[in-house]
């Protein structure tokens, strides 16, 4: 008897706990809203044009996470990759079937572009000029992201 009374007390207690969700004791995302002042991480602007200007469909084949491919491309800007190069590395990983962070760590480690391209018997003057013009279209997309006013701080408040 006893011990079927300590079973019902321990399968009591989470359910105690999920009353004091019910009656609203929780935080949410949201519970510090504009009045808290808690500020989000804004997507820094060329992880955003790269992201931007590849559909995702490409970065599913390089690797990339197509829900948020900015937070993805936003270590490797960090770390120091161009924009050039990126869409250099971005060409070759979608011809040449491998990851964007598998060139990436090769090209960290000191390999040439036109060595990568050629393990992967790609041509690299094809995958260059198709890459500058990914490049021009990533440098019209910054622009126009940097062209557009940032929105007012929560409460209104400049």
């Amino acid at each position: 008897m006893r011990l079927l009374l300590g079973a019902l007390f321990l399968l009591a207690a989470p359910c105690a706990a999920q009353q004091s969700v019910d009656f609203g004791t929780a935080f949410g995302p949201d519970a510090f809203g504009a009045r808290g002042g808690v500020e989000r991480a804004t997507a820094a602007p060329v992880g955003l044009a790269l992201a931007l200007s590849y559909d995702a469909t490409t970065w599913l084949r390089v690797g990339i996470s197509t829900t948020s491919p900015s937070g993805d491309l936003e270590p490797l800007v960090a770390r120091g990759f161009y924009r050039l190069e990126l869409c250099q590395l971005v060409r070759l990983a979608e011809g040449g079937g491998k990851t964007l962070s598998y060139l990436a760590g090769r090209r960290e480690k000191g390999a040439a572009l036109r060595a990568l391209a050629g393990e992967l018997a790609l041509d690299f003057d094809k995958s260059y000029d198709a890459a500058r013009e990914d490049d021009r279209r990533v440098l019209e997309r910054l622009r126009s992201l940097q062209s557009v006013e940032p929105l007012p701080p929560p409460g209104g408040r400049p």
